[in-house]
């Protein structure tokens, strides 16, 4: 018997597995949760619609499919890959499209905090609907090219195998993937880099600051919000590099190690799984808490459920006394119509020069205050 197989008879590797069940089950129906909440909120609020929470509402799409269309098929339910027929095959690449797609969204925000500090005229200006339109199709577009790479050069699509690599040769995929996730963890830290060493040069940089405020035409107090949420933005992609490097590392070292006997790898490398996707349970709540804007309308819509339940609770009283108080008005009303009305039977009846008189005129005469001549 082979190890591998030895070591999935053992009672605590099935004990693990089920584990592993459960938790990738959690994290997956908590991003679902986070990440929906997240793009209600931008998508409902037209206020919340700038260019870079955009690429948010992008980004947490992203973990959604992520979530949905990798997570739970792959790790949640046993055995469900191998009932999918086709889509099996391709289960893995779409994972592969949407984690480049949460990387190259990250490179996207850099890009844009880069271009918002430096030419912030420019970027008022082509902070559009249509470029950012633009942006998002390049992100998607090359997380769709590098995620399916294999499909249009390695693989064929099959019914009979979920991996059913071309027979040249395994080492193509193997490298496939190596390149793959270089890119993922590499292409944001070299773009982060980039921009905001970049940023950071020309604000501190007493000759390049005061051509910017010479040349801008903004006050400081803006150019301090700029800088503000570019350090929130970038502590975010820190974020995504501090729990996805663990992973990675940790794949490169399995693909380069020769060890037969990698069971103690392999359960590490499930753990630090746990831990990078995680990440995309925290993204939005992280955008949330550092972003003003959608932190401001998170709390504005929270006190507004609190108040609309709070008002359901005395809707009832309220409404009680309120028609008490209409039905006291509606019976002093018509009382006092009829009494009106009686003393203008009366006084007709001793007086019958003055005729008849209705009530609403009797009133008038009592406000007016003034005798009317009798009649000839």
């Amino acid at each position: 018997m082979s190890t591998n197989n030895t070591t999935t008879d053992l009672p605590w590797y099935r004990a693990y597995t089920l584990h592993s069940y459960i938790t990738m089950g959690i994290i997956g129906s908590l991003s679902v949760i986070t990440n929906c909440i997240m793009t209600l909120l931008i998508a409902y609020h037209k206020k919340l619609r700038t260019r870079t929470n955009i690429i948010i509402l992008s980004m947490s799409l992203s973990n959604i499919g992520l979530a949905i269309l990798f997570i739970y098929p792959q790790y949640v339910v046993p055995y469900w890959p191998e009932r999918l027929g086709p889509y099996c095959n391709v289960l893995e690449q779409i994972g592969s499209l949407f984690i480049a797609s949460t990387s190259f969204h990250h490179c996207a925000v850099s890009i844009d905090r880069a271009f918002a500090i430096n030419f912030p005229i420019k970027y008022g200006l082509y902070s559009k609907h249509l470029h950012t339109t633009i942006l998002l199709c390049s992100v998607w577009l090359c997380a769709l090219l590098l995620g399916f790479m294999p499909i249009f050069i390695l693989r064929r699509i099959t019914d009979n195998a979920c991996i059913n690599p071309k027979y040249v040769s395994l080492i193509d995929l193997y490298l496939y993937y190596r390149v793959f996730w270089g890119i993922v963890l590499f292409c944001p830290v070299l773009i982060t880099i980039a921009c905001y060493t970049d940023i950071l040069y020309n604000i501190n940089s007493p000759i390049r600051r005061q051509v910017y405020f010479c040349n801008s035409r903004i006050s400081k107090t803006k150019l301090m919000q700029n800088l503000k949420t570019t350090l929130q933005m970038a502590i975010m992609i820190g974020a995504f590099i501090v729990t996805w490097s663990p992973f990675i590392i940790m794949h490169f070292y399995i693909s380069f190690n020769k060890s037969q006997d990698i069971t103690r790898d392999l359960l590490i490398l499930e753990i630090l799984r746990f831990v990078a996707f995680s990440y995309i349970i925290f993204c939005p709540i992280l955008h949330g808490h550092y972003l003003r804007m959608i932190r401001e309308t998170w709390l504005r819509v929270i006190r507004c459920r609190q108040n609309k339940i709070e008002g359901g609770h005395t809707s009832s009283f309220a409404q009680s006394q309120s028609g008490i108080v209409t039905y006291s008005l509606r019976s002093t009303r018509s009382d006092a119509r009829i009494y009106a009305g009686l003393k203008a039977k009366s006084d007709s009846q001793k007086d019958p020069k003055f005729g008849s008189i209705s009530s609403t005129n009797l009133l008038n005469k009592s406000d007016s205050k003034q005798e009317d001549k009798p009649v000839d």
